[in-house]
């Protein structure tokens, strides 16, 4: 097994640590590896695969668009959102266990988001709802949503009947 060591590169000729059997410190090393990659006229980049088109943003931009100018607020805790992102966008209903509410509009709500906690400890509704049990969340605009969440269950269930006959 090759150790990292102290000596001189043998691209570079700096005395630095050497990562690989070639005797080559570590930028070294990528640039070669990447000068393969191009050569064989590979892609380079850090990803594997490309994501195929959901249908999402169609959607998304859907909802925003039969918004009014001044209705982007939270649908649990009425806060306004001045610049609403995917992240503020969410599935009542999990796309996972209710597959067919993927892209309906119906179960797409707007609730804020941040990615780091206020001094309460508050990371935004839409977080409270994917993270915390729903038992702990409470309040008038939890039992709306969670009122629309049985609405649309039932909505599903008959959508799946009628699919099934």
């Amino acid at each position: 097994m090759f150790t990292p060591h102290q000596n001189i590169c043998k691209e570079c000729g700096h005395n630095t640590l050497i990562v690989v059997k070639a005797m080559l410190c570590g930028p070294c090393n990528h640039k070669l590896k990447q000068s393969k990659k191009k050569s064989a006229g590979k892609k380079i980049s850090g990803y594997k695969y490309t994501k195929e088109p959901t249908g999402e943003k169609d959607v998304f931009h859907a909802v925003l668009d039969n918004l009014d100018e001044f209705e982007t607020r939270c649908f649990v805790c009425k806060v306004r959102v001045p610049v609403v992102t995917h992240h503020n966008m969410a599935h009542i209903l999990s796309k996972g266990k209710y597959p067919l509410f993927r892209l309906n509009p119906d179960n797409i709500k707007i609730l804020c988001h941040r990615f780091i906690a206020d001094e309460n400890g508050f990371q935004g509704c839409h977080f409270s709802y994917d993270m915390k049990p729903h038992s702990e969340l409470k309040g008038e605009g939890w039992e709306r949503l969670f009122k629309l969440r049985e609405d649309l269950k039932q909505e599903y269930k008959q959508l799946e009947s009628r699919n099934n006959e």
